[in-house]
């Protein structure tokens, strides 16, 4: 199964503690808010990892290079209109999970909190 990380975005709500670095990369537990959410992922299952990045997408693509992916697959793809939203991040990594959505339909797993659709 592959799931879709939006990492793209600013992190605006949470103000001064993202300023220089994305909100996927700051501190939580005993790693990254990226790292939870593959580990959580991961023992739900997903085997593939869809990581659209934007502001910042350099820094978490050397945190996921400089961990060897956390041990997972990952593809990262580039979300280079990250301040519109995280429907755009979702839409472009859609076609790679076209398969997995298909099979999976209403349970295709994100992070985002809009609704997915099936049948396209």
């Amino acid at each position: 199964m592959r799931a879709i990380i939006t990492a793209a975005g600013r992190g605006s709500r949470l103000a001064s503690s993202s300023d220089d670095t994305p909100k996927t990369l700051l501190p939580f537990g005993t790693g990254t808010i990226l790292s939870g959410i593959m580990r959580n992922f991961a023992a739900a299952g997903i085997s593939e990892f869809i990581v659209v990045v934007g502001f910042q997408g350099e820094a978490i693509v050397e945190y996921l290079n400089s961990h060897a992916n956390l041990g997972h697959a990952v593809t990262v793809l580039t979300n280079p209109e990250w301040r519109r939203g995280n429907g755009i991040s979702v839409h472009l990594g859609a076609p790679r999970s076209r398969r997995t959505r298909r099979r999976l339909c209403s349970r295709w797993p994100t992070t985002s909190s809009l609704p997915t659709r099936c049948g396209r």
